[in-house]
């Protein structure tokens, strides 16, 4: 049975919950998956747009991705049931971390990305929709469609990975720990703001800061320092520190070829029609991951766009990024798949 509440921006938040939840990192006793929808399911229940959000973002991906859902857009609501769930040990609804707890011993327990997939999975098949039409994941989402992909085969019909990786490369990592170490700070607080200021350099690129950030301000201060510390504190008034911490530990996990499989076997288990976005300026998740990416899934497409505001430009890029997924989804209505 589902609960509803109200976000802020007063669109209703639905939730529905599982128990003995089997993945690979053991039996979940019970999660909660918050999540908002748009449009209209059909008779069929085959007309599912399934968006994963990023790091720090929730359900209302109407608001955090602009031109992206509503009529005549990319997530077309006269034609597509689009649903965004809250990531589980997120804060927006969904359990949080300390409610992952492993039946057998009440422990908590860390997921990744193929783990929330199989979690999702078992939601859709739990709200009976009897296929994905098209799965999104943008940034860290995209570990998830990744896996989830790899994981349901024929049930996800297009995927689309934007901004994205196969892996968390050594890159990732040391920024990850370096965050970590932020957290650590004694005054939880200053360690999320610092956490999230260290991320803020991954995420954007020199050539933003060098334009939007010259000078000073009234009071003799850097613009750029003042930027970093008002972006460091308007998340900690959002965000919690358990969760930071709990997706930046999911982060580290992502690998699509675990146990040190072939990645290009692994890949081959993907059916979907496939679009990867890449971002030319994106330091998180450079181009060449990008390629690779659209070199190991066979039904692939690539399109790169030309930005300079690195890995936000996901968020930023709006109407490239839904121009390019309408033209795909025109083209996949005429593949051998969507016949």
């Amino acid at each position: 049975m589902s609960t509803k509440t109200k976000s802020k921006s007063s669109h209703t938040i639905k939730k529905i919950g599982l128990v003995d939840i089997k993945t690979d990192a053991g039996i979940i006793r019970k999660i909660d998956i918050a999540y908002q929808t748009w449009g209209r399911l059909n008779e069929k229940r085959d007309n599912v747009i399934w968006i994963n959000h990023g790091l720090t973002a929730d359900t209302n991906a109407k608001e955090w991705w602009p031109n992206m859902i509503g009529p005549g857009k990319a997530f077309n609501t006269d034609l597509y049931y689009i649903i965004c769930p809250n990531i589980p040990g997120s804060c927006y609804g969904s359990s949080e971390p300390h409610e992952i707890l492993l039946k057998n011993n009440n422990k908590n327990v860390q997921l990744g990305p193929k783990e929330i997939a199989q979690v999702f999975h078992q939601i859709a098949k739990k709200l009976n929709f009897k296929q994905i039409y098209g799965l999104s994941g943008a940034s860290i989402g995209g570990f998830i469609a990744l896996e989830w992909a790899i994981l349901a085969k024929e049930y996800i019909r297009n995927l689309f990975l934007v901004a994205t990786s196969y892996y968390a490369s050594p890159w990732n990592k040391a920024l990850n720990e370096t965050q970590r170490m932020a957290l650590d700070n004694n005054n939880e607080t200053e360690g999320l703001a610092a956490a999230r200021a260290i991320a803020l350099l991954s995420y954007r690129t020199p050539q933003k800061y060098n334009q939007t950030q010259q000078g000073f301000n009234g009071d003799k201060s850097s613009k750029a320092a003042s930027y970093q510390r008002y972006q460091g504190l308007k998340l900690t008034q959002r965000f919690s520190i358990e969760s930071y911490r709990f997706l930046l530990n999911f982060f580290d996990l992502h690998n699509a070829a675990q146990d040190e499989k072939n990645i290009w076997d692994v890949m081959s288990e993907i059916t979907a029609n496939t679009l990867v976005i890449s971002i030319t300026s994106d330091l998180l998740f450079p181009t060449e991951e990008q390629l690779y990416l659209h070199q190991l899934i066979d039904r692939s497409k690539l399109v790169t766009i030309r930005s300079d505001y690195g890995h936000d430009a996901f968020l930023v890029e709006t109407k490239e990024i839904s121009k390019a997924i309408q033209s795909f989804f025109i083209q996949s209505k005429t593949s051998k798949h969507d016949k």
